[in-house]
């Protein structure tokens, strides 16, 4: 069971912002939980107020990631990312 917080309010005006806030939840979750060797965590999010609003940017994403362990090693943070390159818009 994964349970996130919604960040504060203060925190949420920037999406970037909340993003990285679920991202550091996620990973310490999961290290936590699981106590792997490595966690990665790449989170990609929609700006749905701008797209809702109609500004001109409809598509606007924003991506974060994250890495414990293992994954803070070039070579095998690379491989990771390299591997979901293709379904990261």
């Amino acid at each position: 069971f994964l349970m996130i917080r919604r960040p504060p309010r203060s925190t949420r005006k920037e999406s970037s912002a909340a993003s990285d806030v679920y991202k550091r939840q996620i990973l310490e979750c999961i290290n936590d939980t699981l106590k792997p060797q490595g966690v990665a965590v790449v989170i990609e999010a929609s700006h749905m107020c701008m797209m809702m609003r109609g500004v001109q940017k409809q598509n606007s994403t924003t991506t974060t990631s994250g890495f414990r362990g293992a994954f803070k090693e070039s070579n095998t943070r690379n491989e990771f990312l390299k591997l979901i390159a293709s379904s990261l818009s």
